[in-house]
């Protein structure tokens, strides 16, 4: 029997289609299972265009705590949800108020650790200015980059983390971030 070569395409796109749909949701993140690995970016430049959000927001407590059944060193990793209630957005269009989903160890691991780095965790309250993005298949929002995406506001200016943020991200307003923002996202919105 031979096949048009239409409905042969037809067919092969749809083929395609199921399998890379089955292949990616096989492949989706599992905030009750799966850590959060975060991937550091080079340049402010690729931090701005990962990022689905860029968003200042006040975290509340975190409101769920998934234990992942995973060890490292002398603590579980567990994923931490956490409401960030929006207050000012640059990039992207969120609700008013967004889920962030983050991997931390439980208990908190010495000061100095490097686990620090790669497992946040939970975030204090307060005010942060935060690069964001989708995880796909949830209702979750994570740190595009980890730390670096993370700039805390301390009386009205960001606070850049030592030797993780981008420094020229350090002690400005949310006037002057939007400012320097609005250079990265000229023609994105």
């Amino acid at each position: 029997m031979r096949i048009p070569s239409r409905k042969l395409l037809s067919l092969l796109i749809m083929t395609g289609l199921v399998f890379c749909g089955n292949l990616t949701s096989a492949h989706a993140l599992n905030p009750k299972h799966d850590p959060i690995n975060y991937e550091a970016t080079q340049s402010l430049t690729n931090l701005v265009h990962q990022s689905d959000v860029i968003a200042m927001g006040t975290f509340g407590p975190a409101n769920h705590a998934f234990q992942l059944g995973k060890q490292v060193d002398s603590g579980q990793l567990v994923n931490y949800s956490q409401f960030l209630t929006i207050k000012t957005v640059w990039k992207g269009h969120p609700a008013n108020q967004i889920m962030v989903l983050t991997t931390g160890v439980h208990p908190l691991p010495d000061a100095k650790s490097p686990l620090n780095l790669k497992y946040p965790g939970a975030f204090a309250d307060g005010d942060y200015v935060l690069f964001l993005k989708h995880i796909p298949g949830t209702p979750f929002y994570q740190l595009t980059s980890g730390v670096q995406s993370v700039y805390p506001l301390i009386s009205g200016h960001t606070i850049t983390l030592k030797d993780v943020g981008f420094e020229s991200l350090d002690q400005l307003t949310l006037n002057q971030i939007g400012a320097k923002l609005k250079y990265y996202l000229v023609g994105r919105l």
